[in-house]
């Protein structure tokens, strides 16, 4: 695995701009690897490649707009690596072998009753993002009606819209096939 720089990752890659599939086997092992590359081929069949943005990170756009955002760790201490934890503490060895998808459901209450029908909320509201000491207005967090359930303390910083973060890291088979579903659902709502 490739020392965690921010720095280094983005001079090696900003003049390659590399497809996620490169950098996948750089950090992440076993059925966490073939999940994520399953997922990722799952995407570009349907129009939703991830484009290089930044150091190890990825997003896709639909009607100008972005529809998910894809991350792969790239710092050692601190920084980024706050995205890779879940409301249990991590360390070090668990958040740099993962990866994370950051889906953009703008349109959540128009598909909010498949959501329900389909029994897909719990997957949704444990991986929403909870404010945790933001800077930029945010803290501590706001309240809000996420299919169905008011939720407190979630985080809006660095979103687009507005749009509430749900973190989906090392997604399971399960997930994933709802993370699918989603993001076929976002788009047909824009």
């Amino acid at each position: 695995m490739p020392e965690l720089n921010v720095h280094e990752i983005l001079l090696r890659q900003r003049p390659l701009k590399p497809d996620m599939e490169s950098i996948i086997p750089e950090y992440l092992e076993g059925d966490t690897k073939r999940r994520a590359l399953d997922f990722i081929a799952h995407l570009r069949e349907t129009k939703m490649k991830p484009v290089w943005t930044v150091a190890n990170g990825w997003k896709a756009t639909c009607k100008g707009k972005p529809i998910y955002n894809a991350k792969l760790p790239s710092r050692e201490n601190g920084g980024e690596d706050w995205i890779f934890r879940t409301k249990k503490p991590s360390d070090k060895t668990e958040w740099v072998h993962s990866w994370v998808m950051m889906p953009y459901l703008n349109h959540i209450n128009e598909y909010e009753d498949i959501i329900i029908d389909k029994g897909w909320q719990d997957i949704i509201w444990d991986h929403m993002c909870y404010c945790q000491t933001c800077s930029n207005g945010c803290a501590p967090g706001v309240a809000k009606t996420i299919v169905g359930k008011e939720l407190t303390g979630l985080c809006l910083c660095g979103t687009h819209s507005n749009c509430l973060r749900v973190l989906f890291v090392n997604p399971d088979e399960t997930t994933i096939a709802v993370l699918k579903e989603l993001l076929e659902l976002e788009r047909q709502a824009r």
